[in-house]
């Protein structure tokens, strides 16, 4: 490594997917693997780059995780707190695991997502 290159943040979590999907009802986020600090790096790009109109269609979250990363948990709370993060859309989240649960500002946390199927397996499918 060069003196002008720097390491990379956080090491890669083996195994973690992190998919976008846009629908007609909704933008879709996926994450399976483990719930790393990477992975959370990731998914702050991800919502940044998201326009924050209100005519938008909402921003579904989900978190099929079983494994989490030390840390991952409190960055994950402090990634979903702020109410300006995707301005004025509406954002749902719903982690599969409840331990993952606790990390969700209750604010955002959905049992089932806000569109017409209410159903997060309808909405975004793990498979």
């Amino acid at each position: 490594m060069s003196d002008s290159e720097s390491p990379p943040a956080h090491a890669p979590s083996p195994g973690t997917v992190l998919r976008v999907t846009e629908t007609p009802s909704a933008t879709c986020i996926l994450m399976t693997g483990c719930l790393g600090l990477d992975v959370l790096d990731r998914l702050d790009g991800i919502l940044r780059a998201l326009p924050d109109e209100s005519t938008a269609a909402p921003v579904l979250l989900r978190i099929s995780s079983t494994e989490v990363e030390f840390g991952a948990s409190d960055a994950l709370g402090r990634l979903l707190m702020p109410r300006s993060r995707l301005g004025s859309r509406a954002f749902a989240v719903w982690a599969d695991e409840p331990l993952i649960r606790r990390a969700i500002p209750l604010a955002r946390l959905h049992a089932a997502p806000p569109t017409q199927s209410q159903s997060w397996d309808a909405e975004i499918p793990i498979a």
